[in-house]
């Protein structure tokens, strides 16, 4: 009976992590289509503000010529009235005929002067390429010969990864990149992971308050594995990630062997995740030091018999944060018991 009850719960639990993936995976979906109807709505408006520009300096010039034109016609016919009237006299007609001359030559520079000042207005298309190429001359200036390299608040997008991997990972062979407070999502993040495969420098890496989610992250651990790499701490607070991408983290946190500190603050995260985690470092990780949960609200007292599993097992772990979790008193009374109950003290944050 006890066997079947066992079988039961399993078959439900794995359903419910299903349906949990399943949403994951549809949450994901959305975000993207939702993002790539926003640039394309954004190409259409842009598109729409260069056609109005270009019209508007068509119709400006157009009325130009017709104001010369008119003032053109209106000149002749007074010189037709004066030579007329002034028939008689020969000075007179000289008079009219060097007044008729100067107004034409004032209509003809009024018209050059126009001309050169009025230049068609740059298209949205061009202005951007302006603007990226100034971009790209900051990103460069800020990478040179530079064993820290700090991007917090430049904005960094996805367009900007590029030259970030090639001028300060690759080139200047940089310690520390922070990209801190960007626009950076799993695009940006396909750019750079290709980049750590081989580091040889590049020690610390913030993506701290970026958009890079669980398909960002995935790339990232499928990179960071190798042994060739020399990161030793990544900063993956305020990425919007969930349950899937500290499964990718655990499956990297398997074979890795250089990252000592890892950051995954403020993101989804939930017990589920927390667990897969304190799993692999309960029995297969032996170099991380460092590991921050702080202000993962879905993390409850359910995390705390995994934890206190991989506390009571793990030898390499000397800090981790747990604070502004959901975690009751009680639950935090355990953990610091356990803590503090090792040989080698952990210093826990709850």
């Amino acid at each position: 009976m006890g066997g079947t009850v066992t079988t039961i719960q399993e078959r439900v639990d794995g359903v419910a992590e299903n349906i949990s993936s399943t949403l994951v995976t549809v949450t994901n979906t959305i975000n993207n289509l939702r993002d790539d109807a926003s640039g394309t709505l954004t190409n259409i408006g842009n598109q729409c503000v260069d056609s109005l520009r270009i019209i508007t300096h068509q119709v400006n010039h157009t009325s130009s010529m017709l104001t010369n034109a008119v003032l053109g016609l209106a000149a002749a016919i007074a010189l037709g009235i004066l030579l007329y009237l002034t028939n008689f006299s020969a000075i007179l007609r000289a008079v009219v005929w060097t007044m008729f001359a100067s107004l034409c030559l004032h209509m003809l520079l009024a018209y050059i002067r126009h001309s050169r000042h009025q230049p068609a207005p740059e298209s949205h298309q061009q202005q951007s390429v302006q603007f990226k190429n100034e971009r790209q001359e900051l990103i460069i200036a800020g990478c040179e010969n530079q064993s820290t390299i700090d991007f917090t608040g430049y904005k960094i997008t996805d367009d900007d990864m590029n030259i970030v991997v090639c001028e300060g990972i690759k080139k200047a062979q940089c310690k520390m990149l922070r990209l801190c407070h960007g626009e950076i999502t799993s695009k940006g993040a396909s750019v750079l992971a290709p980049a750590l495969t081989c580091n040889q420098t590049l020690e610390q890496l913030s993506l701290w308050n970026n958009r890079i989610g669980d398909i960002g992250v995935q790339m990232l651990s499928n990179e960071l594995p190798f042994q060739r790499n020399q990161l030793k701490k990544l900063d993956l607070s305020d990425n919007n990630i969930s349950d899937d991408g500290a499964k990718y983290l655990s499956h990297m946190l398997k074979t890795n062997t250089t990252m000592t500190h890892l950051t995954l603050a403020r993101n989804r995260i939930s017990d589920q995740g927390v667990g897969t985690l304190a799993n692999v470092l309960q029995i297969r990780n032996r170099t991380l030091q460092a590991l921050s949960f702080s202000g993962n609200e879905f993390i409850t007292d359910s995390s705390i018999p995994c934890l206190m599993k991989m506390f009571e097992s793990n030898q390499s772990l000397q800090k981790f944060w747990l604070n502004d979790c959901n975690l009751s008193e009680s639950g935090k009374t355990k953990l610091g018991k356990i803590a503090k109950s090792k040989i080698n003290f952990i210093q826990i944050f709850l």
